[in-house]
């Protein structure tokens, strides 16, 4: 299926009956005051982990599309990710494998950003997408000055930015199914969902070099790039109208009150990932939730006993132990794992270690059972300080690549909603930069209850391109980190 025609038509076909008031929605634009002599990038950053389904519709209707082939611009929208070659009907297809440079870039930022993050001494529950922050940084490293580039580059190994490219394409193809015009989406059993975008001010003006930067992002970042000022209620009704409904909660994106009338870009990325449990499983839980007396006893870093509901997982087939220098835990089903610090320590005390993975696997196999709270976060990071630190200021050149001489830095924040309950296991991030089998006797058993603040990632296989005879080998990547102090999930109230 040629996706780019059936897009084009889509729009010309929703464009009167869907945006009735495009007429008045650009006069209006024509007549906002001058813009400052210079504004601000302001770079924010949305993730979550939660556990339910969001709400598909079209904004489609009030941009077109620049067309390719003659450059010209008919709209607001000037390239849209619609050409998709990523079938992931059949999840053995080998467009779906990722290569051993881009699995060394990846876990580069993950092992040089991810510590970063938790460096932070507050006793407050926290989660951070790295494959979305990923994906984000990478594209203000192909958009921006040579400086910064060289900068991104340093945290992820150096390489070049044609393999730093070339690595997000395979990331989102094999973890991200991309959005499709068509609203089809095609998913694989280790996927999830991609949705990426840029806004430029109408005032801004483009390179005339820009449509080849315009052409790698739609091919390579899957991002729609739309020459419209940005603001938080336009981002937040765009990712509404675009994420599927199988995605429930959307993190929504805010602008500090100070720097609104000085955004004028904005870069988004997002992720999307939801495992459930069999039926039987969650029908279980949902009952021992409803029931009104199924808690743990969980103390917070203060010492308070909290009550929570929570799951008690029997593991599938055995497991290994985690063993850390202050910490134990043990990989689950969907792709997580639990890190409970030893007596007296707190999880960002040992985040750097499971970043980094700084930890080994006991000889003996158990079976294994799991007593896991349910837990709702919903938080904002400021990683301001972290990209000061690693060498990033905040000076001109940002998007210089598309727009005049670039723009200045003002912050980078992430917000976050991370959620685990009866249901199973649901991610959702927004990145947006804005300018300013082995048996064992019964009696081995390795019982892990987290009923004090631990640590949590959740990663997903990919294939790679090692093969064992014809079999792609998997390795398996991180996407979410975590930590939990407080579980904060309501208690059912019948």
């Amino acid at each position: 299926m040629n996706y780019k025609k059936r897009f084009a038509a889509d729009v010309e076909k929703k464009l009167d009956a869907q945006a009735p008031h495009l007429d008045e929605f650009e006069k209006k634009e024509e007549t906002e005051t001058e813009k400052p002599s210079h504004k601000k990038l302001f770079w924010s950053l949305t993730g979550s982990l939660v556990g339910a389904a969001l709400v598909l519709g079209t904004l489609l209707g009030i941009f077109q599309p620049w067309n390719k082939k003659t450059g010209e611009n008919l709209g607001n929208l000037l390239t849209s990710p619609s050409e998709r070659d990523i079938q992931k009907l059949s999840y053995s297809d080998d467009i779906n494998v990722v290569s051993l440079k881009t699995i060394n870039i990846y876990k580069s930022f993950v092992s040089s950003f991810g510590p970063e993050v938790f460096q932070e001494e507050d006793t407050s529950s926290k989660s951070f997408s790295v494959l979305d922050a990923f994906v984000n940084v990478c594209m203000l490293a192909y958009t921006s000055s040579a400086e910064i580039r060289d900068v991104i580059l340093s945290w992820l190994g150096n390489p070049s930015i044609e393999e730093v490219n070339t690595a997000v394409k395979e990331l989102i193809n094999a973890l991200g199914t991309p959005y499709l015009p068509s609203n089809e989406i095609l998913t694989a059993p280790e996927g999830g969902f991609s949705l990426n975008s840029i806004w430029l001010d109408e005032q801004l003006n483009l390179k005339e070099n820009s449509k080849e930067y315009l052409t790698v992002l739609e091919d390579y970042y899957y991002a729609a790039v739309y020459h419209s000022k940005p603001s938080a209620e336009k981002l937040n009704q765009w990712m509404k109208d675009h994420v599927p409904s199988s995605y429930p909660k959307i993190p929504q994106i805010v602008f500090p009150d100070k720097a609104k009338a000085d955004i004028n870009a904005s870069v988004l990325s997002s992720y999307f990932f939801f495992r459930s449990f069999e039926k039987a499983t969650a029908d279980i839980y949902l009952s021992e939730y409803q029931s009104g007396n199924h808690y743990l006893d969980y103390s917070l870093a203060d010492g308070q006993i909290k009550k929570a509901d929570y799951t008690l997982q029997h593991l599938k087939g055995t497991r290994k132990k985690i063993i850390g220098s202050a910490f134990e835990g043990v990989k689950a089903e969907m792709g997580m794992a639990y890190f409970l610090p030893k007596e007296g320590k707190l999880p960002n005390q040992i985040m750097a270690d499971v970043i980094n993975e700084n930890y080994s696997f006991s000889s003996e196999e158990y079976t294994a059972s799991l007593t896991a709270p349910y837990f709702l976060i919903d938080n904002k990071l400021d990683l301001t300080p972290v990209l000061r630190k690693k060498g990033l200021t905040m000076e001109d050149g940002f998007l210089a690549n598309l727009v005049g001489f670039g723009e200045q830095l003002a912050e980078m924040k992430q917000f976050s909603l991370l959620q685990y309950d009866y249901s199973g296991l649901y991610s959702a991030s927004i990145t947006i930069a804005n300018e300013e089998t082995t048996s064992v006797p019964q009696n081995e058993k390795y019982d892990l209850v987290l009923n004090r603040p631990y640590a949590l990632s959740v990663s997903l296989n990919v294939k790679t391109e090692e093969k064992v005879g014809n079999v792609h080998k998997n390795v398996s990547l991180p996407v979410i980190f975590g930590e939990v102090f407080d579980p904060g999930y309501e208690i059912y109230k019948g």
